[in-house]
């Protein structure tokens, strides 16, 4: 096993509560998702560009991916994608990242890791980005949501002029929830 992203990912409170509004499932657990999303595309491409070349060379073929990636990817032939994720977008904040969501990175397999460094130019940062991405994206997403209905709300005499500020307007409301409360409610 290896450790990959070791150095952690933190949020602001801000980000944590825009992933809430939307996401069914904890930011760690999305973040893990998309590493799995990333080990799957990387070893489908792999296998789909570079089996039959392989078939073609070699004596015998492992019955197993963890030992078929390898051999692929140490083919004379074999060349990595360095598959990049930009452009990406980077969210906007003004509040400190303060809570931690993957700590201790994640386990993954050395073949995997294999098929990653063949499949990605930096992994690593590529999953860090689609996580700030994921972040940006719901933030906007909360602010295209939400601002209107402030506007059409009498009681609010000020918009906020940040996303971040935004968010705690809103979630600081009575009878706010989250996407968890509100699919909790449905179910009752």
């Amino acid at each position: 096993m290896k450790e990959i992203c070791k150095s952690g990912f933190k949020l602001s409170a801000q980000d944590k509560k825009a992933l809430d509004h939307y996401l069914d499932v904890e930011p760690s657990v999305w973040s893990q998702n998309a590493l799995n999303g990333m080990k799957n595309k990387a070893i489908k491409t792999i296998l789909k560009d570079w089996l039959p070349k392989f078939k073609e060379t070699a004596e015998t073929i492992p019955a197993s991916i963890a030992l078929l990636i390898p051999a692929i990817v140490a083919m004379p032939s074999f060349k990595p994608y360095n598959r990049d994720w930009q452009p990406l977008i980077k969210a906007k904040r003004k509040k400190a990242k303060d809570t931690e969501i993957w700590a201790d990175g994640f386990e993954i397999e050395e073949w995997e890791e294999t098929a990653l460094n063949a499949y990605y130019s930096d992994y690593e940062q590529d999953l860090y980005d689609l996580m700030e991405n994921k972040i940006a994206c719901r933030k906007n997403a909360f602010e295209k949501e939400h601002e209107p209905q402030l506007l059409a709300d009498p009681e609010v005499t000020e918009l906020p002029k940040d996303v971040d500020d935004l968010i705690d307007l809103v979630t600081s409301k009575a009878g706010y929830k989250n996407r968890k409360q509100r699919e909790a409610e449905e179910i009752v």
